[in-house]
């Protein structure tokens, strides 16, 4: 029998008997059924990677990390009846600790809706701003654990970057942490003299589930902007924004847009590089129910739901909302008027169809795209800027790309 088939065979039986351990409520023979199966896992994905030497050693490290954290994330969860959260987050309790940028000032701002970390260029500052949602899933992540990230980003780009510390899931379901990231948007162009930047000159930029809110808001922002009213719970939010300024543009890196197909090439391809297809329907629906695989426990999947589809789609128990743009941006029939938008991804990454395809739905529209696709690059490799060119590169071309757009503006 092949190595895989021992793995997966091996990786079956210890998750079946911690399910019957579980049902029988003993919790130190869970736990260990449990560290014997991240084992198998872990073991399982390092056999993998060593077959990829073009993957660097952060890389590897970065998608045996999402591996061990996503599913403690999803047992604890499933198995054990309780919310993980605070395990998993404390497996990423080192990211607070790495170096930060030394020529980068970090201040932390308490909102009415949530906190931001301001990091602010000790040299020469531009006055355009860039405010940045960190990935995690909607549930895992904090700006504190990103301010080396971000304090990277404001270093190489000379631009002052705020970073929204939004409201995970499940504490918060959708649409929270639309409305907290939106809210941080109108903050920064009320207080923009304070931070020395221009109102008119913000760029949107998040990672992962933090590109899905990045390009959401966006959607959004562009809507209040021309009077129209926002979907369901949004709906208080159109009066908060009409008097201010559109955004300059959208920098997605690696963004979630859609989350009712996941049998497309990249999700079967890709799935053993960290992020797999399984823990995009578990956080996709712990981001819309509050609990992970209640929605397609009740839905299933549907890969031919899409923006022409009839009327308000498929209601059936949640449905409807996968069909929200939202949540979902892909699913907006009307992408046109939205600012340029720089989109990257890697070609090992999961999401790698997702930004495929909203680069070609926003140029149909007749929005302005940079596409830049990295080469041998999975998901999260842009959490190691210091320590992988691929990420370094990506930064550089971002700031040429708001640049440019600054330039034009004038």
């Amino acid at each position: 029998m092949p190595l895989k088939s021992h793995f997966s065979f091996l990786a079956f039986f210890f998750r079946v008997a911690a399910f019957l351990i579980a049902f029988y409520y003993h919790p130190l023979l869970t736990s260990l059924i449990l560290f014997l199966h991240l084992g198998f896992q872990c073991a399982r994905k390092f056999h993998f990677l060593r077959r990829h030497p073009e993957i660097t050693g952060h890389e590897k490290f970065m998608v045996m990390l999402m591996e061990l954290t996503y599913s403690l994330e999803v047992w604890y969860v499933t198995v054990c009846g309780g919310c993980s959260r605070t395990l998993s987050q404390n497996l990423l309790w080192w990211l607070a600790y790495l170096p930060k940028s030394k020529h980068v000032d970090i201040e932390v701002v308490e909102l009415d809706t949530c906190n931001v970390h301001v990091h602010r260029p000790r040299d020469t500052c531009s006055d355009t701003c860039i405010m940045y949602i960190h990935g995690g899933g909607w549930a895992l992540g904090t700006a504190h654990y990103y301010d080396w990230t971000v304090s990277h980003i404001a270093e190489v780009t000379q631009k002052v970057v705020v970073s929204v510390d939004y409201t995970l899931t499940p504490h918060e379901i959708f649409p929270f942490g639309v409305k907290e990231t939106y809210q941080t948007l109108l903050w920064i162009q009320d207080h923009a003299s304070d931070l020395g930047v221009d109102p008119g000159k913000v760029v949107i930029m998040g990672d992962s589930a933090g590109g899905n809110l990045a390009a959401v808001i966006s959607l959004l922002h562009r809507d209040v902007l021309e009077g129209g009213s926002a979907q369901g719970t949004l709906n208080g939010l159109a009066e908060q924004g009409q008097r201010y300024r559109p955004l300059l543009g959208q920098v997605l890196v690696y963004p979630v847009v859609q989350g009712h197909n996941f049998t497309h090439t990249s999700y079967s391809n890709n799935s053993i590089f960290g992020l797999s297809r399984n823990f995009m329907k578990f956080y996709t629906s712990m981001y819309i129910t509050g609990s992970g695989y209640a929605l397609f426990s009740e839905v299933g999947e549907h890969p031919e739901l899409t923006p022409t589809s009839s009327g308000s789609f498929i209601n059936t128990g949640h449905l409807d909302m996968l069909s929200n743009p939202y949540m979902f941006p892909l699913m907006s029939p009307d992408l046109g008027r939205l600012p340029p938008a720089f989109i990257t991804v890697g070609d090992k990454d999961l999401l790698y169809d997702d930004a495929v395809w909203y680069t070609e739905a926003l140029r149909k529209h007749g929005v302005r795209v940079v596409f830049h696709e990295v080469l041998s690059a999975v998901h999260g490799f842009m959490l190691f800027p210091r320590y992988t060119d691929k990420a370094g590169d990506v930064i550089t071309r971002v700031n040429d790309f708001i640049d440019e757009l600054t330039i034009s503006k004038g």
